[in-house]
């Protein structure tokens, strides 16, 4: 789903709209993830005095090398904007350019906390982890345009044709729904691990590679269509109001480091009861062409992706018996994205459509508690 705000060349532009780019903006250094990477750090540092011996691959639980859970929580700190930066085509603000915009995730109404639920399956080997983590959660909110919306969808209806734009007037009230899925696969390589002389105490670091994908189902209901008009200096047909649905979505690869730490904490039914800790920080910067992907689209752009992940685990392992264990605990996953867009570089007799280059940052916390079992 793309949303532009701007004005239609048939109406007249409105000044009070007008946003000049900040060139002395600030730049965060370090985001929350990146300091989660300098914390998994610091408790490796932490855990090699104190630990007395160093063992070859992961400190696995007995035979007990498989793990279910099934996870219930919440979708919370859903923010993010989007903000135009300079005409596309181009290096420099031109005149065509002076109307730049940023968005907000509330102003479309996602700005509240939804429940999600999901599933995790892992294996553990000696040197190697596989795993798996499903999430689901259904997002929709309620919003007013502030501006004049134009909305990239795949397909929004009028009269009985389809058409692959709708535009939202200012001060229409429109809900917006998305049914999001969240994939993260990971594997994880453990060359050794830290255990204390009791082994009540022991740390597992790895390093791992994998894949977060994403994808959701969208519609935007702005109303009964109204009509049809044009937007953009080179005119394209919008649909006025009407119900907008279409598909979005992401592949990223991700490289990473984290670790476990397995406390012991007493024998019950011929086993350990154990408290398990774990940390996780994973990243990528992707730089690609939509057309790389096979993305239908009129205007192909290239992307520019730094994304960061970060996982934090707090689990109980009772023992049921000798070869089965009860799971409980809670976790946070924080997921960051900031992108580049630009479109491709275009002739001079093109640059006066109207397409804007953009920055894009999103972030977003899965806040869950989860049961499971150990065999």
């Amino acid at each position: 789903m793309t949303v532009k705000g701007g004005h239609p060349e048939n109406h007249r532009h409105d000044h009070r709209h007008c946003r000049q780019p900040d060139n002395n903006q600030e730049v965060t250094e370090m985001t929350t993830s990146k300091q989660g990477a300098l914390i998994a750090l610091s408790l490796v540092l932490a855990a090699m005095p104190t630990l007395a011996g160093m063992k070859e691959g992961r400190a696995l639980d007995g035979d007990k090398t498989f793990s279910i859970r099934l996870l219930a929580g919440q979708l919370d700190g859903v923010s993010g904007t989007v903000e135009e930066t300079k005409r596309a085509g181009t290096d420099a603000i031109t005149d065509e350019g002076r109307f730049l915009e940023t968005y907000s995730f509330e102003e479309l109404g996602f700005d509240e906390s939804y429940a999600t639920y999901g599933i995790e399956l892992e294996k553990n080997w000696s040197f190697f982890t596989l795993h798996l983590d499903l999430k689901h959660a259904d997002i929709s909110g309620e919003s007013t345009a502030r501006r004049i919306y134009a909305i990239g969808v795949e397909q929004v209806l009028f009269n009985g044709s389809d058409y692959e734009y709708m535009l939202i007037p200012e001060g229409t009230t429109f809900q917006s729904d998305m049914e999001t899925l969240a994939l993260d696969l990971k594997l994880k390589w453990t060359p050794f691990h830290f255990v204390s002389e009791e082994r009540w105490i022991s740390f597992s670091p790895w390093i791992l590679v994998g894949l977060y994908a994403v994808g959701a189902d969208f519609s935007v209901d702005a109303g009964p269509p109204q009509g049809v008009t044009t937007y953009e200096t080179d005119p394209y047909p919008y649909v006025i109001g009407g119900r907008g649905e279409g598909q979005v979505g992401a592949l990223l690869p991700e490289i990473g480091v984290g670790g476990e730490f397995r406390f012991g904490l007493w024998e019950m039914n011929g086993d350990r009861a154990e408290l398990a800790l774990q940390i996780e920080y994973a990243f990528m910067d992707v730089a690609a062409n939509t057309g790389d992907f096979g993305i239908n689209s009129r205007n192909e752009k290239n992307i520019d992706t730094a994304f960061h992940n970060l996982d934090l685990r707090a689990q109980f392992e009772l023992p049921l018996n000798e070869n089965l264990d009860l799971l409980f605990g809670a976790g946070l996953k924080r997921i960051e994205v900031d992108a580049t867009i630009e479109a491709d570089r275009t002739p001079p007799d093109q640059r006066t459509t109207e397409k804007y280059d953009k920055t894009a940052e999103l972030q977003m916390d899965y806040i869950y508690l989860f049961g499971g079992l150990k065999f």
